[in-house]
């Protein structure tokens, strides 16, 4: 099996497609087994549930989906868009978390089938958050004229793009929380 740019959704990690392609040997040219598929995932960094120092349910689920599967992997979590620089440039690469609709819907790729993606094994329910004493928003009109802080690469602008609100894209969780509780934001997903 041969993946070149493979992505690893929250919403369908790929990491399942990477285990079943690093289960088959590989074969040379005259047929003898020369081992298990080697690739690189790099994950993104983005705060208490996905630390560059491999804590975090993320990461945990990581090493759960890979443990045992054989096979040369190198698991790099990076600040985001380092990690989305390594993987478009590395040819026999992963992306953790993420998804091809993902990067379609950011403008990211405009090739959706010069990637491959997982089918879904972890569904995810995004909530909006106001700050403490305040009426979260309950339809997309109480968005309006808001500013959101999300998490950089979350589809928080894609699904409330019928909304007239600015969106921030931060790269911490923590540093969301700060923004909201400071008055920075209105609203935080």
């Amino acid at each position: 099996m041969n993946f070149r740019r493979a992505l690893m959704p929250f919403a369908g990690f790929i990491l399942g497609l990477a285990v079943s392609a690093m289960s088959q040997a590989s074969q040379d040219s005259d047929g003898a087994e020369t081992g298990s598929i080697a690739f690189n995932i790099y994950g993104t960094d983005w705060g208490m549930t996905l630390k560059g120092d491999g804590t975090g349910f993320y990461n945990d689920l990581a090493r759960l989906v890979l443990g045992g599967t054989g096979g040369e992997k190198a698991y790099t979590i990076r600040p985001y868009r380092r990690a989305k620089t390594l993987f478009y440039h590395d040819g026999n690469a992963c992306l953790y978390p993420s998804n091809r609709q993902l990067l379609l819907d950011g403008g990211e790729i405009t090739d959706i089938n010069a990637y491959i993606d997982s089918a879904a094994f972890l569904q995810v329910k995004v909530f909006l958050f106001s700050k403490p004493g305040t009426v979260p928003p309950a339809t997309i009109r109480d968005v309006d004229a808001k500013s959101v802080g999300y998490a950089m690469g979350a589809r928080i602008p894609y699904f409330l793009r019928d909304a007239n609100a600015d969106f921030i894209a931060v790269t911490e969780e923590v540093a969301k929380a700060q923004m909201l509780l400071s008055g920075r934001v209105d609203l935080i997903s």
